[in-house]
C-alpha cells in the first residue's frame, strides 16, 4: 500500500478525473474532521468552457502534481530510505510544520505505518531510521507527532547523497 499524498484544509484532489472521464486511480481517506466540496464533472467542464483561460492554470497543477509523482518514483528507486525519511520530513514540516521549543513541529499524527506507505518501505526500517536520527539529534519523537530539530543537519544529509 501506499501513501501518496496528505493534503491540508483547501488542498484538493481527483482533478485527472475530470479531464479524462476515467476512474481515480486512487482512493482517499480522511484523518479527522473533513468538509468535503464535490464538483460534478459537467459542472467543472461548463465552468472551463465559460472561462478556458482556467485551463492553463489546470495545466498548471496537473503538471506538478506529475513532477512530484515521479520525483518520488525517482526518489524510491535511487535514494537511501534515510534520505528519503529526512525529504519527506522537511516536506511535511513545510506544510503543518509549528514551532516548538525543540525545533518544528510535525502538526500531524504520524504513525510509522503511514510513513513508510509513504516512503515504500516497512514500519520497521521507518522506525529504525527514525532512531537513528532521535540519537544523531536530528529529530524528536513525541506521542505520533515527529518534532524537526536541526533542519540544516536534515537539509545536509539529503545534499551529500544527491552530490554523490
Amino acid at each position: 500500500e501506499l501513501l501518496g499524498a496528505l493534503y491540508a484544509s483547501g488542498g484538493w484532489f481527483g482533478e485527472g478525473s475530470l479531464f479524462d472521464d476515467r476512474p481515480r486511480a486512487v482512493h482517499a481517506r480522511a484523518v479527522g474532521d473533513t468538509d468535503i466540496l464535490l464538483l460534478p464533472a459537467a459542472q467543472f467542464r461548463a465552468l472551463l468552457d465559460a472561462e478556458p483561460q482556467w485551463y492553463r492554470l489546470f495545466a498548471r497543477v496537473l503538471s506538478e502534481k506529475l513532477r512530484l509523482a515521479m520525483s518520488a518514483i525517482e526518489d524510491n528507486l535511487l535514494l537511501p530510505l534515510s534520505t528519503r525519511l529526512a525529504r519527506r520530513l522537511l516536506d511535511l514540516a513545510r506544510v503543518y510544520g509549528k514551532p516548538a521549543p525543540e525545533g518544528t513541529l510535525i502538526d500531524l499524527r504520524l504513525p510509522q505505518e503511514d510513513l513508510g506507505r509513504m516512503l515504500g518501505a516497512t514500519r520497521q526500517s521507518v522506525n529504525k531510521e527514525l532512531k537513528a536520527m532521535e540519537a544523531a539529534g536530528l529529530v524528536k519523537r513525541k506521542q505520533g507527532h515527529v518534532v524537526i530539530c536541526d533542519t540544516a543537519a536534515l537539509g545536509a544529509l539529503i545534499r551529500a547523497v544527491a552530490a554523490t
